[in-house]
């Protein structure tokens, strides 16, 4: 039996020959910087194939897929149906690949907002389900005291596009979340750049209704998929949490996927 892992680097590539040693006295107690030394205890075997490349590798760390992409791509996932997406930043879309990783289909946000490459999810009648990020001109200066009269803050959007790349369904943040429900140690909202939201991953719940994970937030949102409405928020360190967890003093935040 064969475990298969997809890893993709989001970020600007790196030389591990030059990365610190992370065992070393005055790099232990810091809080990251191990990511490299764990991978390389559990695989037989590490490559490191650069930049914008799709890799598909088995639980022993043999290559099983490779492609060499020319821009940076991210987001490298299979779907339910057995078929995987990634997310090229040149296009700002994703692309479908078939059985024999031949691109078969591509999506993006509609209504004028650029794809954010954080999720994208296909649905088993071929819609997508995406995001992006929505930088808007807020005076600060009204929402809180000392605030930037020039401040840009970020939303999020959510879409469902179908398999005719039509938008059948939106929601706004800006409709239903107040800036003042941030709750992360990466947002001053003093400051000129304001990313309040920053959310990271979607799911339809069984119900057929969204499940949102907001990292700035620190919180679990469930939306009604007809209305739009919210129908709860949670998370022991949100502002907004509905719920009461027992036995959990510290909950959870700044998570990445829900």
């Amino acid at each position: 039996e064969t475990v298969r892992i997809e890893i993709q680097d989001e970020g600007p590539g790196f030389d591990p020959k030059k990365l610190p040693d992370p065992t070393s006295d005055e790099f232990l107690d810091r809080p990251n910087g191990r990511g490299v030394l764990l991978i390389q205890t559990f695989m037989s075997r590490v490559e490191y194939p650069g930049r914008g490349n799709l890799v598909i590798m088995d639980n022993i760390g043999q290559p099983l897929f490779y492609r060499r992409m020319p821009q940076r791509t991210t987001d490298f996932n299979k779907h339910d149906d057995g078929r995987l997406s990634f997310f090229h930043d040149a296009t700002l879309r994703y692309y479908l690949l078939d059985g024999t990783y031949t691109v078969v289909d591509s999506f993006e946000t509609g209504n004028g907002y650029l794809t954010d490459n954080h999720e994208f999810q296909l649905l088993s009648n071929g819609h997508g389900l995406m995001m992006a990020y929505d930088p808007q001109p807020v005076r600060m200066d009204t929402v809180i005291a000392g605030g930037d009269s020039n401040a840009v803050v970020t939303g999020l959007i959510i879409q469902e596009v179908n398999a005719n790349k039509v938008v059948v369904f939106q929601w706004r943040s800006w409709d239903h979340m107040s800036i003042l429900d941030v709750n992360s140690c990466n947002e001053d909202l003093l400051s000129e750049n304001i990313d309040y939201v920053h959310g990271n991953s979607i799911e339809r719940d069984t119900d057929g209704n969204l499940l949102i994970s907001s990292r700035h937030l620190n919180e679990i949102t469930k939306i009604n998929r007809q209305t739009g409405a919210i129908m709860w928020r949670m998370g022991r360190n949100a502002f907004r949490n509905q719920f009461t967890f027992v036995n959990d003093p510290r909950g959870f935040s700044h998570q990445e996927d829900a």
